[in-house]
């Protein structure tokens, strides 16, 4: 157990601060923590812009003179007792007659007095609150929910010590935090949200059944692994319209011993409104409790947006291959075939992405490839992932909290 004290200095605002701006020809009034909430994505410009008006209670203060964000305040000191990461906190709340927002927010404001900052996103990248059992759901005032968090905000909420202790629930919030929407699949024309159950942005199950069966060992798929950023050194984005791809798919879990014609996500730039991401769904190490599709190629689909969710298109066995029609804006074919998989601790799968149909194969196979699937779901794609939708849900509200999986 590693104990320790998290010493520090902050810059702490004045308390009672309050300013009026004008957005929009519409007045609002801001205190330094709605200050500090909006200038942390572009402090050089609001600050500048909005800092100098005037205290409305007559102080003579400014934002740039009373909020940390703009450089005022006061500097002070915080000593906080730190256990293996985790702060407990003792609140004077009944936690079991409110709602889960209401308890979220009496724990951030204690948090905010202890590290003495109007706004914990300038001080963590990360706040993961545990709550004990009891609270309400807003919704449907029902106290059995999982968990939630806010989508590119640094909150999450978890229901009880089974929740809050498992891995695979965290990776899930903690991914809307990081910016993640929902991994859906379209199955018989109907939009399936948490439908794409190969990454943790899926349908996720509860700690127990993860630890007995799954051993919480999720990945995100090929779109989030791209949007997170976390392989670019050994990532791909191609035009297949004008670029042909013949070479292996890794694995993360073989991270970083990759050959040199291996690719962990291969990012098919699209030229309408949505890209594709191809990547090895390798059931091993980090990975080998993937739900759906394990050791077989994924297509993935998102829109341009950053706040869209992924679509799982289809899913490729060896022999298998798909051509995505109209794909560009003559109405272009692009073709996938994934010629070989090596499901093995060092195994690949081996690809080969390009222009126009199968018959169009720059690649002379020396024997010809297994026959198509007859349906989509679990063997792949016959022509292509003509059921994808053409554009995604509209996009969620971002203020409030996304949902947590049900079960």
């Amino acid at each position: 157990t590693n104990h320790a004290t998290v010493s520090g200095s902050a810059c702490q605002a004045l308390p009672d601060f309050c300013s009026a701006y004008t957005f929009n020809n519409g007045a609002s009034k801001l205190d330094c923590h709605m200050f500090s909430w909006l200038a942390i994505s572009n402090p050089l410009q609001f600050c500048p812009y909005f800092g100098n008006r005037r205290d409305l209670d007559g102080s003579g203060m400014t934002a740039n003179t009373a909020c940390c964000a703009c450089g005022g305040g006061t500097s002070t000191s915080y000593s906080n007792p730190v256990q293996d990461g985790v702060l407990e906190l003792s609140l004077n709340i009944d936690s079991t007659n409110i709602y889960r927002t209401a308890l979220e927010d009496v724990a951030l404001q204690q948090l905010e007095s202890l590290f003495k900052t109007d706004y914990l996103g300038l001080v963590f990248d990360l706040v993961m609150i545990c709550v004990p059992e009891g609270t309400y759901r807003e919704t449907d005032n029902s106290k059995e929910w999982i968990a939630y968090s806010y989508v590119g905000r640094f909150v999450s909420v978890y229901n009880g010590d089974e929740n809050c202790g498992s891995a695979n629930i965290a990776a899930h919030e903690v991914g809307h935090s990081w910016g993640l929407r929902h991994s859906n699949e379209v199955v018989n024309g109907k939009d399936i949200e948490y439908g794409d159950m190969t990454g943790v942005m899926g349908f996720t199950l509860g700690a127990l059944d993860e630890e007995a069966v799954f051993g919480n060992k999720f990945c995100y798929n090929g779109a989030h692994s791209w949007q997170l950023g976390w392989y670019m050194s050994h990532n791909l984005e191609i035009d297949p319209l004008s670029e042909t791809y013949i070479g292996g798919l890794a694995g993360v879990d073989k991270l970083p011993n990759l050959a040199s014609d291996e690719k962990i996500v291969l990012k098919l730039k699209h030229h309408s409104d949505r890209d594709y991401y191809l990547i090895f769904n390798h059931a091993f190490g980090a990975n080998e409790g993937t739900l759906e599709a394990a050791n077989t190629v994924t297509l993935t689909s998102k829109a341009d947006s950053s706040n869209a969710s992924t679509y799982l298109a289809a899913k490729f066995s060896a022999g298998q291959y798909a051509t995505i029609n109209d794909y560009g804006s003559n109405g272009e074919k692009v073709t996938i075939f994934v010629t070989a998989i090596d499901a093995s601790a060092n195994g690949r799968a081996d690809v080969e992405v390009f222009t126009g149909s199968f018959a169009d194969r720059p690649v002379s196979p020396t024997s010809g490839p297994t026959s198509g699937p007859t349906s989509r779901p679990t063997s792949g794609p016959t022509s292509g992932p003509t059921s994808m939708p053409t554009s995604g849900p509209t996009s969620a509200p971002t203020s409030g909290p996304t949902a947590g999986p049900t079960s």
